[in-house]
């Protein structure tokens, strides 16, 4: 007898979690402070802070709408 959960079920149980855990470090984009290569190039590359929110915004909610499609699968 198996004492403990299949590899099978801790898969199905962690993958919503997995998948939340992307997104929230996927908020990283939305700001020039929120990486350090984003920093690198705000200066040299003349980048106002209102394009990192218009990219990130537009980057963000394209991966919640992939995230929100992925967990009614899962």
């Amino acid at each position: 007898m198996d004492s403990g959960p299949s590899n099978n079920t801790a898969i199905i149980v962690l993958t919503p979690f997995a998948v939340e855990i992307c997104y929230a470090i996927s908020e990283c984009f939305l700001i020039a402070m929120g990486y350090q290569t984003n920093l690198m190039v705000y200066g040299p590359g003349g980048y106002r802070f209102v394009e990192y929110i218009n990219t990130g915004l537009f980057l963000n909610t394209v991966f919640w709408l992939i995230t929100s499609r992925l967990l009614l699968i899962f």
